[in-house]
């Protein structure tokens, strides 16, 4: 599975051809998923009439927390915390979350790269 980030659901739903392009060479291979946390993100601004997000959602999968992602998530803080290069808090439990069965992880913050994590891919906006 491929788990898109919240700026990459972000910048599909704009119409960036780029990530559209991506998303959809990667859809090719693998489902396509986010994390709850991602979820949320996008529906707490989210104007109750878009259609275009209610849609994406309810054809992608979306991913709980479980006992294995509250650990890795606890495992990237620890390994952030003692590098001294702590990110966002949503950040840890979404990789977390992505990460724990093998899962392909893309997204364009590159907080990401200090995970430090062969499965993260981050992507340049243009």
């Amino acid at each position: 599975m491929i788990v898109i980030d919240t700026n990459i659901v972000i910048e599909y739903l704009k119409g960036n051809e780029r990530i559209i392009k991506t998303v959809n060479e990667y859809s090719k291979n693998s489902d396509i998923g986010i994390t709850y946390i991602s979820e949320y993100e996008l529906l707490k601004y989210s104007d109750k009439t878009n259609k275009l997000l209610e849609e994406l959602i309810k054809n992608i999968t979306v991913l709980y927390p479980d006992k294995t992602s509250a650990s890795m998530s606890a495992e990237i803080f620890r390994r952030l915390r003692s590098a001294g290069n702590l990110i966002n808090e949503n950040d840890i439990l979404i990789a977390g979350i992505a990460l724990r069965n093998n899962n392909k992880f893309i997204t364009l913050d590159s907080d990401f790269n200090k995970i430090n994590d062969t499965n993260i891919s981050v992507l340049e906006l243009f």
